[in-house]
C-alpha cells in the first residue's frame, strides 16, 4: 500500500493560527509606514508646486522682495501664482467651513471664530491637480511674509495639522521652512509648535531630510 505524508489538520490550524499572530502585529505598522510615506510624498509635490510657480512668477512680476504682500488673499494668488500653477479650481471658504472641521495635530478643534476653515474667511483657497488644497493666508507686517496652508488631500480626513494639513509662509527667497512668526526663527522654538500645534511640522519634515522621523508626532 502506499503512505502518503503530510500536515494534520491541527498542524495547519497551528500554523494560519501563527501567521494571523504575526500578520496582526506587522499591518498596523506597514500600514502607518505606508501613510508616512504617501504623506511626505504629497507634501513634497505641494510644495514644490508653488516653489517652482514663485520662480516663474518672479520673471514676470520681478524680484520678491517687491511684490505686495498686503494684497488680499486671493488677489495675491491671482496675481503671483494663478498662471504658474497648470491646473486649478477655486474652492469657497463657505464650502470649506461647511464640511470641514480643522485640527490641532493633538487632535483638538481648531480654536478660532473661523472653526472649520483654511486659515479663515479671507484667505483663498484652491484644489490642484491630486486634490490638493492651497490656501493663501495671513500677512505679517513685521516682515514680508504671507502664510500658505497645504491641505493634501482636501475635504478628505484627517484635517489636521501634521498629519494632512501644513503651514509654510511665502516670502522673498522663495517658501522658507522657518515658521512665519519672527521670534519663531529659533529651530527648537519651531519644533516645539510642531508638537503642540502642528504649526511647525512642514518644516521638521523638510529638515529632517524629507521623512517623517521617530519623534515626529504621528
Amino acid at each position: 500500500m502506499n503512505k502518503f505524508s503530510g500536515f494534520t489538520l491541527s498542524e495547519v490550524l497551528i500554523t494560519l493560527g501563527i501567521i494571523g499572530v504575526v500578520a496582526a502585529l506587522t499591518m498596523p505598522n506597514l500600514i502607518v509606514n505606508y501613510q508616512k510615506q504617501q504623506t511626505v510624498t504629497q507634501l513634497k509635490k505641494a510644495y514644490s508646486t508653488v516653489e517652482q510657480a514663485l520662480k516663474l512668477s518672479e520673471i514676470d512680476n520681478g524680484s520678491m522682495e517687491d511684490w505686495n504682500y498686503q494684497l488680499p488673499a486671493k488677489d495675491f494668488y491671482n496675481k503671483y501664482l494663478k498662471n504658474y500653477i497648470k491646473s486649478y479650481q477655486e474652492v469657497p471658504q463657505s464650502e470649506i467651513k461647511k464640511r470641514v472641521i480643522y485640527r490641532f495635530v493633538n487632535g483638538n478643534p481648531l480654536l478660532t471664530a473661523e472653526n472649520g476653515t483654511l486659515g479663515n474667511d479671507n484667505s483663498f483657497t484652491a484644489k490642484i491637480n491630486d486634490g490638493i488644497f492651497i490656501s493663501v493666508d495671513a500677512f505679517y507686517p513685521a516682515y514680508k511674509a504671507r502664510s500658505i496652508i497645504f491641505d493634501l488631500n482636501g475635504f478628505a480626513k484627517p484635517n489636521q495639522y501634521g498629519k494632512d494639513v501644513f503651514l509654510f509662509t511665502i516670502r522673498p527667497g522663495g517658501i522658507p521652512i522657518n515658521y512665519s512668526e519672527p521670534d519663531k526663527d529659533n529651530v527648537s522654538q519651531m519644533w516645539s509648535s510642531c508638537y503642540d500645534s502642528g504649526y511647525g511640522c512642514g518644516p521638521k519634515i523638510i529638515h529632517d531630510g524629507w521623512k517623517i522621523a521617530d519623534d515626529y508626532p504621528w
